[in-house]
């Protein structure tokens, strides 16, 4: 068992020292900017009375 723990600690913390891509691709891509969103209003809520009211425990 402690073989596999140790193997799988081995392996993810090799995956982590691959190759990185290169940031070029994303440096070069133009990226415009959205038109700005407006959000609709929201509506005073007034909260409902109850309609039965629980009874007190004497």
């Amino acid at each position: 068992m402690k073989k596999l723990v140790v193997t799988t600690f081995a392996t993810a913390l090799l995956t982590g020292c691959g190759a990185q891509p290169t940031q070029e691709s994303a440096s070069k891509t133009s990226v415009e900017p959205r038109e700005p969103v407006t959000l609709a209003p929201v509506p005073d809520v007034k909260p409902v009375e109850p309609v039965a009211k629980k009874k007190q425990a004497d």
